[in-house]
Order: structure tokens, then sequence, then C-alpha cells
């Protein structure tokens, strides 16, 4: 056998025993397939800013310094970005991890998870506060849901709910449908 038939025997192979990729949750909530990847990631970072200034005045991340356009907190010598924090009641800091793709391998899980935990520890000894953490799908539209990888998975009606917003997980969606943001963004 040559090596060219070799490399398509080991190509097709792996081609056949991997499961197919989800698609992915932006796409979804675009209602489009075809959005470049460059669009993908713009988005994610967009949804971010969008949900923290949701929060308005119950937004916490001024508490934290700014490194760049990231609000961060250092651990262990290391410095860890904060997605989302808010606070509802005096006492008790919500901090939450924002994932827009939860189809992550098994490096980049582990990695979340203990970069969260670390978040949790650091916000609890910096401002001497509970802190209720963990990770957030704004395309995971229901509460809360047991999740293999992550634990648990926080959702928009979660958020919506937590932080007492003015808009439906109905209106939400809305947004991703849009002709006016899909002709913004060129889809």
């Amino acid at each position: 056998m040559d090596i060219t038939s070799l490399f398509i025997e080991v190509v097709q192979e792996d081609m056949n025993s991997k499961s197919a990729k989800k698609s992915s949750l932006i796409k979804e909530w675009l209602t489009k397939d075809a959005v470049p990847q460059s669009i993908l990631i713009r988005c994610g970072n967009w949804m971010e800013t969008f949900l923290v200034k949701c929060l308005g005045d119950k937004n916490k991340l001024d508490l934290l310094k700014k490194k760049g356009r990231n609000m961060i907190i250092t651990v262990d010598g290391e410095d860890h970005q904060i997605d989302l924090l808010g606070q509802m009641e005096d006492g008790v800091l919500i901090t939450r991890e924002i994932k827009c793709n939860l189809d992550l391998d098994r490096g980049k899980t582990r990695d979340t998870l203990r970069r969260e935990e670390q978040i949790e520890r650091g916000l609890e000894e910096q401002f001497d506060v509970s802190v209720d953490g963990g990770i957030f799908c704004p395309f995971y539209y229901g509460t809360i849901k047991k999740d293999g990888k992550f634990g648990m998975i926080f959702g928009m009606q979660w958020f919506i709910d937590t932080f007492e917003l003015d808009f439906t997980v109905e209106d939400f969606q809305k947004i991703g449908k849009s002709e006016k943001l899909h002709k913004l963004l060129g889809l």
C-alpha cells in the first residue's frame, strides 16, 4: 500500500468513527446555516457584552480590575477573566462563565471548570462574600439542566428570573431572527 492510500484509509476510518459535530448554537439562534466563523466568534463577544449590559445596576464587574478590555481577578498568581458578575442581595455575588459553545473537548472543559472554581474562591477571599458560580449558556433557553461535562448549565430563563429582567426568552430568541441584525451582519 502506498503512503497516500494509507493516509486516506486513516482519514476515512476517523471520519466514519466520529459523530458529527453539533451545529453552532449561535447559527441556530440566528436561524442561518451559512455564517462565517469570524462572525460567530464576534457574536460570542457581542453576546457577553450584551448580557452584562442587561444587568444594569446589578452588574458588579466594576469591582474588579481592568486588563485590556476584560475585567479580571488574580488568583494564585493567575489572571482570570470574569464574564458575568452580578449581585441581587448583600453578601452574595453571582458569577457565571458565559459559554456560547458547549461542544468543548475534555481539556477545554476541564480548564473551564478549574477556572470557574478559582474565580469563585478568589471572589470569596477578596470580597468576603458568598459566591454563586457556574456555567451559563444563553442558547439553552430553560432554567438549569444537568450536563455530563459541566455538571450544571444555567440557561436564559435562569438569567431572566435571577436578575429580574424585563424581557422573555421569546424576546431574546427574536433578536436572533431579526432581519435588521441579519442585514447588519451581512447574512
